[in-house]
């Protein structure tokens, strides 16, 4: 009962590494409709497995057949996974038929659909540009512009509190006047 779990567990985890950090749901759609790639993942194990030079060979089988994208092998737990494009027609008998040849059996076999959405050209980076219209300043512009005037404002208000301890203690206060007038102008 615990290899079963083992194996399920390994067989879970091979699965999430190969969909990576790529899967997102939409949460949120507009009123146009999104469209997604759909891909398949294929996780079983392979029993006969001898040397890491099988489990190489695994691999290579996968990705001759037409349609899979991306395979991995694991010699130390036996699993094998694949990921398909859209359309493709692999299943557990065409799995079972490529292996069955070699000396290979397939047991714990699973797979289930990915979907990523596809994001419309115009919301694509273009040569450099962000995800903004034209007319939009450079975020990382108008966060400088954010920071600085921020600054600005702060000096400001040190160079008041100056002024005011100033005027408390009679002494003149043109150079903080002119200080403050010239980082008003800043802004």
């Amino acid at each position: 009962m615990r290899s079963f779990t083992i194996v399920r567990f390994q067989l879970f985890v091979i699965s999430c590494a190969l969909v990576g950090a790529t899967v997102q749901q939409v949460h949120a759609q507009s009123n146009t409709t999104i469209k997604v790639k759909e891909e398949k993942s294929i996780v079983f194990t392979i029993v006969g497995m001898k040397t890491m030079e099988d489990a190489r060979r695994t691999e290579v089988l996968l990705l001759n057949l037409p349609g899979v994208i991306r395979a991995r092998t694991s010699y130390a737990s036996f699993m094998s996974s694949c990921i398909t494009s859209q359309g493709s027609n692999i299943d557990q008998q065409t799995i079972t038929d490529l292996f069955e040849p070699e000396g290979f059996s397939i047991v714990d076999y699973a797979e289930h659909m990915i979907q990523h959405p596809l994001v419309p050209v115009e919301h694509k980076t273009v040569q450099g540009q962000g995800l903004q219209s034209p007319g939009d300043p450079d975020p990382i512009e108008k966060n400088k512009y954010k920071m600085a005037t921020s600054h600005v404002k702060e000096k400001i208000r040190q160079y008041e509190v100056m002024r005011e301890d100033a005027i408390k203690r009679g002494v003149p206060t043109k150079k903080y006047d002119d200080k403050i007038n010239w980082l008003k102008s800043q802004l």
